[in-house]
């Protein structure tokens, strides 16, 4: 069980509390996983920076280069976060997330998290099953996703710098939850929507309706860099194997469905009202 968090603005024009925002999430998101911690950052002038290191996010939160790329915050395209709870492949600061791949020139491109395990992977060229995934979806998407196996267990957030987009997407075994905020252009993606709503309250921003929405299964959210509030659907299908007496007839094309966004048909609305126990878990990991 990892924890994984993004926020993603469509201007680098100042909100003032994301910096912020994400710190708490960081510094809560750690009771999903302490074996690692990490962030990435795409900044106002669209590149993207990378910082992960192999240990809780408490001690995270006070290197020099995590402070520096959270002082960005508040004037970037977005932040993706990633608490982890190692499960498959090695251990150290090349395991953690997020996962980056670079261009010819070695420039970064493309950064992903992942929360969940899979079932096959190349085990000995990746450090772990999520960073071979990071690879494939890099490669193509639609395919990576399509071709996941339906006993893996997949959340994740990823930003692609070469098509200026921002994606999220489950499988349906691990959660991920977004809401939008109140008077600004943020949508924030996250693991626990009860975390998520504790460090938006506490840094005094508001969330749109005071609602987080549930990611529907086996669906690809999409959003242009400077317009993360008007998300696209793409629902995900399985190729299909017809067979008759045993025997394989055919295999069906992959298909995607795309759909404009429609407030009307979001996924389930969650009230964002804080249990007591994650309240509790949220104060604790925040000292306050």
């Amino acid at each position: 069980m990892c924890g994984i968090a993004a926020i993603f603005s469509s201007t680098t024009k100042s909100v003032k509390g994301l910096e912020d925002v994400t710190k708490d999430l960081i510094m809560m998101t750690q009771v999903r996983g302490t074996d690692a911690t990490g962030i990435a950052v795409v900044d106002a002038y669209f590149n993207l920076e990378v910082h992960k290191k192999a240990m809780h996010a408490s001690d995270f939160l006070q290197l020099q280069t995590t402070k520096k790329l959270l002082s960005e915050v508040d004037n970037s395209y977005g932040a993706i976060i990633h608490c982890r709870k190692k499960t498959l492949g090695n251990s150290g600061d090349s395991a953690a997330h997020p996962f980056v791949i670079e261009d010819a020139e070695g420039v970064p491109e493309f950064a992903m998290v992942h929360n969940g395990t899979l079932t096959r992977w190349n085990s000995t060229k990746y450090e772990s099953d999520s960073h071979w995934l990071s690879q494939q979806l890099y490669d193509d998407h639609t395919k990576a996703l399509t071709a996941l196996n339906p006993k893996c267990a997949a959340a994740l957030i990823w930003t692609d710098l070469r098509t200026g987009k921002n994606c999220f997407f489950t499988n349906g075994e691990r959660p991920l939850f977004y809401g939008f905020l109140e008077k600004a252009d943020v949508i924030v993606i996250g693991s626990e929507a009860e975390l998520m709503y504790a460090a938006i309250k506490r840094n005094n921003l508001s969330l749109k309706n005071n609602e987080f929405f549930t990611a529907l299964p086996m669906t690809l959210y999409s959003m242009n860099s400077d317009k993360v509030t008007e998300l696209e659907r793409t629902e995900i299908k399985k190729e299909v194997v017809v067979q008759t007496l045993g025997q394989k007839v055919c295999t069906a094309q992959t298909q995607t469905m795309k759909m404009l966004y429609s407030s009307k048909n979001m996924g389930t609305i969650l009230r964002a009202e804080p249990q007591p126990t994650i309240q509790t878990l949220a104060r604790l990991c925040l000292r306050i």
